[in-house]
């Protein structure tokens, strides 16, 4: 079990390792690690092996594990998740030239990895869901063309896309149908874990992640071609059965053994993390819920989010104060905080420069959320003392 603060509102300078004692903040994010001793045993053991990397034992069995725990047939570790989501569009061997659905409310490494896989893809952003941050079906719809060939969807801050429905239009024009899965390793999906819906999806392991490693992450599927293709890449186009020969154009999208270790030895904690973030959630939303111009981000009914991340809505002429300004106010008693996704990708100059007909339907859902989000603290290490911190200095800002 993760000794995690307890859930109660005890002294902030009580709580071991706590970040919210005098002289330092509450930070937007705290990588937890459940055995910091364990960890650097293993990482003597593997400097003594000599085995740092080329899919040693414990990479070989993070991906068993992983790919148990999210009941797929393959988990193929990585790099990184931009590596993994870049890979995995090149295994997809889609026709050159071809236009790839995304939302624009999302980090900017969902569209790097789409732009610059052969730099011959295209990306057409498509609006999100107002409730829930994630894509809209019919936007989805309004954007399919000749050239389509495939959706990324993009499970926002832990909350899961609508499958079906995505899934219905990808069927209907012969599309591929994967998803950025970085903030959703943990979510779950009717009962079933986030990770075997679609063709393929990928998970990431960064430190602001709910399985910290360091770096690194895992692309999931049950397409046993998509596996060998990514196999096929991830080693700079070798692969193993196949001796010093490359069929493919590859990438060092190898995971280092020490990174695995720690996802290895954090997996156990995996669904104690995900339940303490949704008590996080649940009492930012109860103490926050009465304050005018505050709203939330939805998960549906049959879903669980991780909460990677918890963002509030500020609508400004209710709150009668900006985000701009609720930030420099959380700021200024010590509580970080951050505009996720502002501006949204198809505000970024590279697009406007690199993909000017990448906007081609109207994104109003999009630029609201980017004009008014904003990500509180979120992490194992806080307490509840630490969440009222937040929900009081929200208060007084407003009021």
């Amino acid at each position: 079990m993760a000794m995690f603060p307890k859930d109660r509102g005890e002294d902030l300078a009580e709580v071991p390792g706590s970040p919210a004692v005098v002289g330092e903040r509450i930070p937007l994010v705290r990588p937890y690690f459940s055995d910091v001793d364990e960890s650097a045993r293993e990482y003597r053991r593997i400097l003594e092996s000599g085995m740092l990397t080329n899919f040693g034992e414990r990479t070989r069995r993070l991906e068993a594990l992983i790919a148990r725990r999210l009941q797929v047939a393959h988990a193929v570790a990585v790099a990184n998740a931009t590596t993994g989501l870049g890979l995995l569009i090149e295994a997809l061997e889609l026709k050159d030239d071809a236009e790839i659905v995304m939302p624009s409310f999302t980090f900017a490494a969902t569209f790097m990895a789409v732009a610059r896989t052969r730099e011959r893809f295209v990306p057409v952003f498509a609006d999100v869901d107002p409730q829930t941050f994630v894509l809209d079906p019919a936007s989805v719809q309004a954007c399919i063309t000749p050239r389509t060939a495939a959706i990324v969807g993009v499970h926002v801050f832990g909350v899961r896309c609508e499958h079906n429905p995505l899934a219905e239009i990808a069927d209907r024009h012969g599309l591929r149908l994967i998803y950025d899965a970085a903030h959703a390793l943990g979510s779950l999906d009717q009962d079933r874990p986030v990770g075997g819906q679609g063709d393929a999806q990928v998970f990431s392991l960064s430190a602001t992640k709910l399985l910290p490693c360091g770096e690194g992450g895992i692309v999931a599927t049950n397409d046993h071609g998509i596996y060998r293709g990514l196999l096929d890449r991830r080693n700079y186009g070798f692969s193993s059965d196949r001796g010093r020969d490359c069929f493919n154009l590859g990438w060092n999208g190898k995971l280092q053994e020490a990174s695995a270790a720690l996802g290895v030895q954090e997996l156990a904690t995996l669904a104690e993390r995900v339940a303490r973030r949704n008590r996080i959630a649940s009492r930012y939303r109860a103490g926050l819920e009465e304050v005018a111009g505050i709203s939330f981000q939805q998960v549906p009914a049959d879903a669980v989010s991780s909460y990677k991340d918890f963002a509030i809505l500020i609508d400004s002429s209710l709150a009668g104060i900006t985000r701009a300004d609720l930030q420099r106010a959380l700021s200024q008693a010590g509580i970080d905080s951050e505009p996720y996704f502002s501006p949204a990708v198809h505000q970024l100059t590279v697009v406007a420069r690199r993909f000017p007909g990448s906007v081609r339907v109207p994104l109003p859902q999009t630029e609201r959320l980017a004009r008014t989000a904003l990500s509180l603290p979120m992490h194992e290490h806080l307490s509840d003392a630490h969440v009222d911190t937040v929900i009081a200095a929200i208060q007084r800002a407003c009021r």
